[in-house]
């Protein structure tokens, strides 16, 4: 059996992306590899689809010609030259990851899957709709789309062409027959609601998986302070501080602004610095860039007393899953896929969308006051991961998908 994954990078969200999972399937015995447009990393089966400037301006090209016409995904010519790779010709099976990234034109997504059977992993809502990553809370997805009210939301679009586009991707994809997979029960919900999607008969359902060894509570919390510079008898809330409309910042610095306790709170954050930086009077900071590296991610959580993670939209939700792996409770938000993931209310806790910066307050005040609870939730979270969010589980669930495809 030969599998070639399809992203648009490797490194990059490789414990999503394929990239790992080539990996651990090349482990196993089981030939993989996977075919990027940008190559990050030194993994000699994962292969660059370019290795000259000349095609790297032709893809330049084709991305501002798609943004002058508001359009996504339809023009780019990678697809033509993947078909004719090495890797392309030999597989039994191609598996397909984030293609809107400018990375293949839906017009030749026919042609490609007649060619070889063929998976797509959904990493998101934008297949179901004419223009968003995510809807937040708008159904037009669900009849055709058309007088958008998020131009300026993921990719920005100049004109309304969002009707255009959900007709497109409706008749793409009326024609080919595919395996789709899903990382939550809220994505298999959007794909066998969407008008688009289904009709489609082999959904599956695999939750991505975490490395569980890596992820883990620490034995001694106030070294791994120590390490990472924050005081051992703070009370310490990690936050995801992106700028991204989706990941809830607003509702974060409005609680900020609400919160008032007498215990000394410290911010631990991953993303982008300096975002939190005006409640440096009220609290203490602890800013990390986007962290790639998994040890020191792991000590990011086992330095922290909770995890707040308010996203308005999410469709899995790394960090939470990672979290609770690391026995700490998880808050997030009603009506994306965290509150599943998290099994909530046993173990992720749920704030609702109205008035949520006020339900956030009360809730981390309940936290801070009860380290019991904490505790409780913590070890709640840890026997899920160990039950549902395995990497091995996620790689068997995947391989037992391949067999069956290829004896269908």
């Amino acid at each position: 059996m030969n599998i070639v994954h399809v992203n648009n990078v490797d490194l990059i969200g490789s414990r999503f992306n394929g990239h790992d999972l080539q990996i651990e399937l090349n482990k196993r015995g089981i030939s993989s590899k996977q075919i990027v447009i940008e190559k990050l990393g030194c993994d000699n089966r994962t292969t660059p689809l370019y290795s000259n400037l000349n095609n790297s301006i032709v893809g330049k090209m084709c991305i501002e010609f798609e943004k002058a016409l508001s359009i996504r995904a339809l023009v780019h010519p990678h697809g033509w030259h993947m078909m004719k790779t090495p890797e392309f010709v030999e597989a039994d099976i191609i598996h397909y990851h984030l293609i809107h990234n400018n990375l293949l034109s839906l017009a030749m997504l026919p042609d490609l899957v007649r060619m070889k059977p063929t998976v797509i992993t959904l990493h998101d809502a934008w297949i179901f709709s004419g223009h968003c990553v995510h809807s937040l809370g708008c159904e037009k997805w669900r009849y055709g789309c058309g007088k958008c009210e998020k131009h300026d939301v993921s990719f920005p679009i100049i004109e309304d062409t969002t009707s255009f586009m959900w007709k497109v991707k409706k008749r793409v994809f009326e024609d080919i027959t595919l395996d789709v997979v899903v990382a939550s029960k809220y994505m298999l919900n959007m794909a066998k609601t969407s008008p688009i999607t289904r009709h489609l008969e082999n959904m599956h359902y695999i939750p991505f998986g975490i490395d569980e060894d890596m992820f883990v509570e620490s034995d001694d919390k106030g070294q791994v302070r120590k390490q990472l510079g924050i005081n051992c008898d703070d009370f310490v809330i990690l936050l995801r501080t992106d700028p991204s409309p989706f990941k809830g910042m607003d509702i974060i610095t409005k609680m900020l602004d609400e919160l008032c306790t007498n215990k000394p709170i410290t911010l631990l954050t991953v993303g982008q610095g300096e975002m939190l930086v005006k409640y440096s009077d009220k609290f203490t900071i602890k800013q990390f860039e986007w962290i790639t590296n998994d040890e020191l991610m792991a000590q990011v959580y086992q330095a922290c007393d909770i995890l707040v993670m308010p996203s308005k939209a999410e469709s899995f939700g790394m960090m939470a899953v990672e979290a609770m792996a690391s026995k700490r409770p998880v808050i997030v938000m009603d009506g994306t896929a965290l509150p599943s993931v998290t099994f909530a209310p046993d173990c992720g806790i749920v704030i609702p969308r109205e008035n949520s910066h006020i339900a956030l307050k009360h809730v981390v005040d309940r936290l801070i006051q009860n380290p019991q609870e904490c505790t409780v939730r913590g070890k709640k979270g840890r026997e899920l991961v160990e039950k549902h969010y395995k990497f091995q589980t996620y790689v068997d669930k995947h391989i037992d998908l391949y067999y069956d495809i290829l004896k269908r």
